[in-house]
């Protein structure tokens, strides 16, 4: 099972331990390749399947690449697999899913997202913590006058930025999925 999760390890081998007692005759063998660079991990992934050495199971990242190496023919359709249509809305799929809606990756770990505030610049500009857009957007445009930074990353790594802040704040400018794929039909007009 190929993967960029390096801080997983540990987590993933209980998990395997736990499923290697109940399957004893089936072996998965966690590997990282030594990155926690999702881009570079994609290249490995990549160079791997057309060589032809790629893992059994991988993780995929969402939407672009993993989407490209399925039209590619890299993965398999999946939408025969037992339990993918009772267990997961075709919303949870869309990320590892055809323009079509056809899954080829199933949903395996769910990641939360949050913006953290200081008190203490919010007490100081008696700000209050927004509970709308609109009020988060002014906050950030007081703080941001009032000479610091309104937000902050320091993931030290340029994938979190693409893939988690920018991915979950664009289908609100763009008009969330329904948008994307009116846009999606019209591109192929032309």
């Amino acid at each position: 099972m190929g993967s960029w999760r390096v801080d997983d390890v540990q987590q993933m081998n209980q998990i395997l331990d736990q499923f290697h007692q109940r399957y004893p005759y089936i072996t998965v063998k966690y590997q990282t390749y030594g990155t926690s660079d999702v881009l570079v991990y994609n290249n490995i992934i990549e160079s791997m399947l057309q060589q032809g050495t790629a893992p059994d199971l991988f993780y995929l990242t969402s939407y672009g690449f993993s989407r490209r190496i399925f039209n590619e023919g890299f993965l398999e359709p999946l939408n025969n697999l037992p339990g993918i249509n009772e267990n997961f809305k075709k919303e949870m799929l869309a990320p590892w899913a055809g323009n079509d809606g056809m899954p080829y990756g199933v949903p395996f770990i769910a990641t939360s997202h949050a913006i953290y505030y200081n008190k203490t610049i919010f007490n100081k500009l008696n700000i209050k913590v927004p509970t709308t857009w609109d009020e988060l957007l002014s906050n950030a445009a007081r703080i941001k006058a009032s000479g610091t930074f309104a937000f902050a990353n320091a993931t030290g790594e340029s994938w979190p930025m693409a893939e988690i802040v920018f991915m979950n704040l664009a289908p609100t400018f763009t008009g969330g999925v329904g948008e994307q794929k009116r846009i999606s039909r019209r591109k192929t007009m032309f």
